[in-house]
């Protein structure tokens, strides 16, 4: 089985097709308290503070840290 890394990041560029990932509406529900969540992979836990996610498409949800959201995220 072959194990990727981030060294192998220019040869997937150089021979990878380029993709633009299309953008997915996500809501975010703030937390004040530890919490939860029940996902594909199993029980996960966010902080107070954190934030619980919802993929309407996927049905998905999973626990967010406020400095992911802050990094990664912009309101509509």
């Amino acid at each position: 089985m072959k194990t990727f890394t981030k060294e192998d990041g220019a040869k997937i560029r150089a021979t990878g097709i380029k993709m633009k990932k299309k953008p997915n509406p996500v809501y975010l529900i703030k937390q004040n308290e530890p919490f939860e969540v029940v996902t594909n992979e199993g029980l996960l836990r966010g902080h107070d503070g954190g934030y619980v996610a919802h993929d309407p498409i996927s049905g998905h949800v999973w626990p967010i840290s406020a400095d992911y959201v802050s990094q990664h995220y912009e309101d509509f």
